[in-house]
């Protein structure tokens, strides 16, 4: 790898291309040099052919009786023979220096007058430098006069060649005259010209491979410093090609990097700077609501109260009063639009995120409009694809995306007639695509690029919120939106949203099967820290209060199923509930601060400026099945979602109507009336247990139900299943006492086919049974270790695997557990899995046993009573009074069950109208009431009742730190019973010790 790198580098390629380049010059040098040594060889081979042939003419010309130019056509010589020919001449010269042959005719021997011979002196024929043909330096020494040698010629170039030849009269001289060979200049030239043109296409290419490696490695250069202005401007979004592999590809990668940092602390900056201003924005968006809000409640609630109570008699002013209230009422809800619009625009969003289809919720939007549509005869219609993406949004935030752009084209269209269509596709590149399109009047070009902005609005009475909250909404969800717009033409707002895949879609359904599905993108805090607004607290137990108003003096309350504590920190607030509810038939308390309503229900509890979260925590701490309602003003949904995940039945928003609040009190008390009908019960202690009930029905959180054996933990269970929002789904119970350990596993997970002697076929267990509804696991702690670890794991991975099988089967199931023993201590002992136990553990539900609750047990005497004489022709009418008493004061250890058993018994065993004490079980008649265990008996000498009450009242005002509501319950006296017992006999808690209310 390190190699390859050094490769990639710059460096390194340019030392390849000077190599090459170093290579490439000295190859062809060589090539031209070679080409020249081989021509110059070949001329001195040439040449010394010629000389030999001129020789070899010669020789024939001494020995035969032919001259020099009767001989060539004859020996077929191409060095003689050839035009131009290579050998110009040859000389036959004698001893004297007289030619006596010559190849050219005019130095050939001629005739004188007198016929004798003549022949041509050596010195007369012009020759080329002369040099010896055998190229031996000693015999140019020794040579005649008439005969000079000269310095040798260049092979190839014009020259004349001698070679003495010893004759029968006297030494010869051959003279070879060569001529140039095929004209050496030109061959010259022509080498050099063609060194010259390999040197220069050489050189050409040299430049052009230099080019465009110099072009190669500058124009990234180029790029970044076109970049580097760019960036230098405030453009983060610009990047160079960072495709090369080279120190300049790592240069324009650090670059794009550098530059996608600042464009992300850019945008970090952009964001915390629109988040400070948001969170400014959003705290005075959440003190306006709170004051505007909380009056607008007030004259809300007034008018509500002022129609249904104080209208006028007289059909006209009650007409007219009507119309009035309405008119104001329509004020407050628009005044309300307004508060709510801003609200959504300047606090964070929190996005309930869940498959959405796009064409329903369209088709809603437009359903909303379909009357003023329809009277201003505007057609409206959604055309979309058929096999549409799901989107994972807010299903009610989107909603009301396509509701304001509906309105808004609505309001567009002036006149009557026109079109509102609602287009739906996916993309090319998979995403959502909405087209909102009217043929209203349009937006003019110079306010296009000014819709989306807060507080712009083309509309006389438009808040300019409406399509800023619309782009917030989208940008949210990860998407766009524009506009299209002519004047005159219509106008048509294009959204585009991220579509999710069938993949995505499981895995969302899957996580929010672990808990509520909300995605929350803004910070709740505020939620968490609202300001007190207004908390109802329906106390559906009996039981004694006190308001401490000033020292000395205290006012009593006692509150059954329809008392209600009212707590505002504003008067009016107080005053109008207290009215209305008064009005409904409702014991009503009110408290103006979180504080006073503390000192109602936990007394020494000072809070300074408690508000309604702290309250609900401080509320249920000391009761956790009281049911409240937050009343908010704040305008801040996230503090009533937060109330609704810490215990609160539900919420309502400010300003609301009167039937609105109604209906949810109504709404909380008829499902404890629901619960009645199943769990037949007179104590406040299991006044409790049903309101626990309704409380943990509406989580999907493991409930441990613990309780004697017969208190009746299947029965609650069904309860809560049947409270819960899987009331329409299956519900299973099994005893895992009741089973056997190796059987268990396949009871509760399935078994395939085969994997055990007996499973011929697949089954399925409880868990797949109960998919999607309730699984009810009685008596839990009977299950041994290994199956402790089994159950937790299909528990926390809500995933099981059937005996025998491979593969995992998700499921999803509530489920409730029950046990009659103390698993904490098995837990300490080993013998039950502490894990498992935290996890079973998340809600817990107390039943208390029937010697706890006797106020019990004549309604369920009755109930059983009734139950099994129905359908049996047995008249029995009730129980003798002894036999009713001697039922209370028993202990009944065995719980519900036993009393059940009991009273079944007794009818078949009664032979008269009623049961008597001698129908009854024998331990019952032989067993007096568990309570004497610690009767106080009377001595022989009598006592003074007085001193002994007195006595026992200050041990448990003592144990108690004078708390009346903990004494009360030590001594089973009522709150008002012990309070007026205290002032009877004067006691009070000493000096510098706070006393305490219960």
């Amino acid at each position: 790898m390190k190699i390859l790198g050094l490769l990639n580098s710059f460096r390194a390629r340019l030392l390849v291309l000077l190599a090459v380049l170093l290579g490439l010059t000295l190859g062809v040098q060589y090539y031209v040099n070679l080409r020249s040594v081989r021509s110059n060889a070949n001329l001195i081979v040439e040449q010394e052919k010629a000389i030999m042939a001129g020789v070899a003419l010669g020789v024939n010309s001494i020995s035969s009786p032919q001259y020099l130019d009767q001989i060539p056509g004859s020996l077929g010589e191409p060095l003689v023979d050839e035009k131009p020919r290579r050998v110009t001449n040859v000389l036959v010269v004698d001893s004297n220096g007289l030619v006596r042959d010559s190849l050219l005719g005019a130095y050939s021997p001629s005739e004188n007058e007198d016929k004798t011979p003549r022949y041509v002196p050596l010195k007369d024929v012009p020759l080329p430098p002369l040099n010896s043909a055998l190229g031996l330096a000693d015999e140019n020494v020794n040579l005649p006069p008439w005969l000079t040698a000269s310095t040798p010629a260049k092979a190839g170039e014009p020259g004349a060649f001698y070679l003495p030849l010893e004759t029968t009269e006297g030494r010869w001289y051959i003279i070879v005259v060569l001529g140039s060979a095929n004209t050496l200049t030109s061959i010259l030239e022509r080498q050099m010209s063609r060194s010259a043109f390999y040197t220069l296409i050489l050189l050409v290419a040299t430049t052009l491979v230099t080019g465009l490696f110099v072009w190669r490695f500058t124009r990234p250069i180029n790029f970044l410093s076109i970049a580097a202005r760019r960036v230098a401007g405030g453009d983060f979004s610009v990047s160079v090609p960072s495709d090369r592999r080279d120190e300049m590809g790592a240069l324009a990668a650090a670059f794009n990097e550098m530059t996608a940092k600042l464009a992300r602390a850019r945008e970090l900056e952009t964001q915390l700077h629109e988040a400070e201003k948001g969170a400014v924005v959003g705290r005075l968006a959440a003190a306006i609501a709170h004051e505007i809000r909380n009056p607008l409640n007030y004259i809300n609630l007034t008018l509500d109260h002022l129609r249904s109570s104080l209208a006028p008699e007289d059909p006209v002013k009650r007409a007219t009063f009507q119309r009035l209230a309405d008119q104001l009422k329509a004020e407050v809800a628009r005044i309300n639009r307004h508060i709510t619009d801003f609200l959504k625009y300047s606090r964070p969003s929190t996005l309930d995120l869940q498959p959405v289809n796009l064409r329903a919720e369209a088709e809603d939007a437009l359903r909303l409009i379909e009357v003023q549509a329809t009277e201003k005869g505007v057609e409206t219609r959604v055309e979309a694809e058929d096999n549409l993406t799901l989107v994972i949004a807010d299903k009610d935030t989107l909603r009301s995306v396509f509701t304001n752009l509906v309105i808004n084209g609505l309001q567009a269209i002036d006149g009557e007639g026109g079109n509102i269509v609602i287009r739906i596709v996916n993309d090319e590149s998979g995403r959502a695509r909405v087209e909102v399109t009217d043929t209203g009047r349009g937006i003019a070009p110079e306010d296009i690029s000014k819709v989306f902005e807060p507080y712009y609005s083309t509309k006389e009475t438009g808040t300019g919120l409406g399509l800023a909250i619309v782009r917030k909404v989208i940008e949210d969800h990860g998407g766009t939106v524009s506009v299209r717009s002519k004047l005159g033409g219509g106008t048509t707002f294009i959204i585009i949203l991220p579509t999710k895949t069938d993949e995505a879609i499981s895995e969302y359904q899957e996580t929010s099967r672990d808990g509520d599905g909300r995605h929350e993108t803004g910070d709740t805090e505020t939620g968490r820290r609202g300001p007190l607004g207004m908390l109802l607290a329906l106390f559906t137990f009996v039981t004694r209060l006190r308001v401490s108003k000033s020292p000395g003096l205290f006012r009593e309350l006692t509150m059954a199923r329809k008392s209600i504590l009212v707590v505002d920190d504003e008067k009016s607030q107080r005053e109008i509930l207290e009215m209305i509810l008064t009005e409904e038939g409702y014991g009503v308390t009110t408290a103006s601060s979180g504080e006073a309503a503390i000192d109602l229900a936990l007394t020494d509890l000072k809070m300074t400026g408690m508000d309604g979260i702290e309250l609900l925590q401080h509320l249920l701490a000391f009761d956790s099945s009281i049911i409240v309602i937050l009343l908010t003003a704040h305008g801040s949904i996230e503090s009533a979602k937060e109330a609704l995940r810490r215990g609160a039945f539900d919420y309502l928003e400010k300003p609301y109507d009167k039937d609105a609040l109604l209906a949810t009190i109504h709404r909380a008390l008829d499902r404890l009336d629901a619960i009645d009908v199943e769990i037949i019960s007179a104590a406040p202690k299991m006044e409790a247990v049903k309101r626990m009930i309704l409380k943990v029905a509406r989580s999907n959180s493991t409930v441990l139900i613990r309780g004697e054996s017969g208190t009746g933990k299947e029965l609650i269970a069904r309860s809560i299943h049947n409270e819960s929002p899987r009331a329409q789904e299956m519900f299973q119970a099994v005893n895992c006492a009741a089973i056997n350990e190796n059987l268990l596993e396949s009871e509760l997970f399935g078994h395939e086919k085969g994997s055990f002697t007996g499973a011929h076929a697949d089954k399925k267990g409880l868990f797949e049974i109960a998919d999607r509804g309730s699984l009810f696991l009685d008596e839990i702690a009977e299950l041994d270790v290994a199956m402790q670890a089994k159950l937790l794991r299909a528990l926390q991975e809500r995933k099981i695997r059937r005996v025998g099988g491979t593969h995992e089967i998700s499921v999803d199931v509530h489920v409730i557990a029950a046990t009659n023993r103390d698993l904490r201590a098995m837990v300490a002992d080993g013998r039950f899995r502490d894990d498992l136990y935290y996890r079973i553990n998340v809600l817990s539900v107390d039943v208390p046993p029937l010697r706890e609750r006797r106020d019990d047990i004549p309604v369920l005497i009755d109930f059983f009573l009734k139950k099994h004489t129905r359908n049996t022709s047995r008249l029995v009418r009730g129980l003798t009074p002894e036999t009713r008493k001697l039922m209370v004061d028993y202990g009944w250890p065995g719980n519900v069950r036993q009393l059940e058993s009991g009273i079944e018994r007794a009818i078949l065993l009664c032979e008269g109208d009623q049961i008597t004490v001698e129908d009854l079980p024998l331990e019952l008649r032989q067993e007096t009431r568990p309570a004497a265990q610690g009767a106080f008996k009377l001595p022989a000498e009598g006592i003074s009742f007085e001193d002994v009450e007195r006595d026992l009242l200050t041990q448990a005002m003592e144990q108690t730190d004078y708390n009346i509501t903990k004494a009360a319950k030590l001594l089973g006296l009522t709150f008002r019973t012990l309070q007026y017992r205290l002032d009877k006999f004067g006691i009070k808690k000493p000096e510098g010790r706070k006393e305490a209310a219960g």
